[in-house]
C-alpha cells in the first residue's frame, strides 16, 4: 500500500524517476522470492508508465527472469511478456534478451506437464520465430501441440501453420 499511494503521488505529478527510485527504496527490504519476484514485475510495467531508457527496462526483464528461474510458471509468464513487449514494439528488438527468454521458457517447460508444458513450449516456439529460428520453431510448436494434447488451443495449430509457411519460403 505504501509503495502504491508513495508512487502513485510521484507518478500523477509526472516525476518518472523519481517515482522509479522512490520504488527502489521501497521494495529494496523484501527478501522473499515470489514478492521479490511480483515487484520486480511492477517495476516493468512502471518502466513502460515512465518511458524509461530500453536499457533499464531490458535489466529489470533480466531481473524478472532470474528470480522466475524457480517457477516455471511464471517463467513462462515472464517469457510470453517478453515476446509480446517485442513483437507489439513497446520494446525493440534485443537479441540477447530474446535467447534468455528462450532458456527461461525451454527450462521451464522442462518442469512442467500437460497444458502447462504445451502453453511454455508455444511460448519458446514464439520466441524462436522472432529469433529467426523456423525450424526449430515448427519442432518445438508441435511438440507444444502435443504436449497441450486435448488443451491445444486453436491458436496454437494456427501458428503451427503460420511457422510451416515460413519455412517454406525459407527454403
Amino acid at each position: 500500500m505504501k509503495v502504491q499511494k508513495e508512487v502513485g503521488a510521484l507518478l500523477r505529478d509526472k516525476k518518472g524517476e523519481e517515482a522509479l527510485a522512490k520504488f527502489d527504496e521501497l521494495t529494496e527490504s523484501v527478501k522473499t522470492p515470489m514478492n521479490k519476484l511480483q515487484f520486480t514485475m511492477m517495476k516493468v510495467s512502471l518502466h513502460s508508465i515512465v518511458g524509461s531508457k530500453p536499457e533499464d527496462t531490458v535489466k529489470t526483464l533480466k531481473q524478472a527472469m532470474d528470480l522466475a528461474s524457480a517457477e516455471p510458471m511464471m517463467g513462462n509468464q515472464i517469457a510470453w511478456m517478453i515476446w509480446e513487449m517485442i513483437d507489439q514494439k513497446r520494446l525493440e528488438k534485443n537479441e540477447s534478451l530474446l535467447n534468455d527468454a528462450l532458456k527461461l521458457a525451454m527450462n521451464s517447460a522442462d518442469k512442467l506437464e500437460g497444458g502447462s508444458k504445451g502453453a511454455t513450449l508455444d511460448t519458446a516456439a514464439h520466441l524462436q520465430f522472432a529469433l529467426g529460428q523456423v525450424n526449430e520453431a515448427v519442432k518445438t510448436q508441435e511438440a507444444a501441440i502435443k504436449a497441450a494434447g486435448e488443451d491445444a488451443s486453436p491458436d496454437m495449430n494456427a501458428f503451427l501453420e503460420e511457422l510451416k509457411e515460413a519455412a517454406e519460403k525459407k527454403k
